[in-house]
């Protein structure tokens, strides 16, 4: 016979041999032949519909985990911001001319004189008792 077009296997095998074969098979296993087909069929649906299940959870269960990956990045991010801001907010209060006008300002307090470190020196000189002034500062 002429090969057909697109058979790979056209002119290597006599024509009908595969039927003959097939015939043979079916004819040695009788009924159960075709009920093992089925079964064999059956079987491989199944293996396919379970890995496109098992698939499917894989896929959307890495989209989940990605998702949740991208949500802990951006509270790392919020995080780190936020922190960036408290710390240049920290800087600003801890500004060493802004205390000193607030402490002049709201609390009334000056630099010591020389007069008044004098006084303390003289003081300590003269082994006086501090113990009132500090229950004083104790109690406030």
């Amino acid at each position: 016979g002429t090969p057909a077009h697109g058979d790979p296997h056209a002119g290597t095998r006599p024509a009908g041999q595969c039927n003959v074969a097939f015939r043979a098979l079916g004819a040695a296993f009788g009924a159960w032949g075709s009920v093992m087909i089925r079964i064999l069929n059956g079987i491989c649906i199944f293996l396919v519909l379970a890995t496109l299940t098992a698939l499917y959870h894989i896929r959307y269960g890495a989209d989940a985990q990605q998702q949740a990956v991208r949500d802990v990045e951006s509270k790392i991010y919020a995080s780190l911001k936020e922190q960036q801001i408290l710390r240049a907010e920290w800087t600003s209060l801890n500004d060493p001319m802004r205390l000193q006008y607030l402490a002049q300002s709201k609390l009334g307090l000056t630099y010591l004189s020389d007069r008044q470190l004098q006084l303390a020196v003289n003081l300590r000189e003269e082994g006086a008792d501090y113990s009132p002034i500090l229950r004083t500062a104790e109690a406030r």
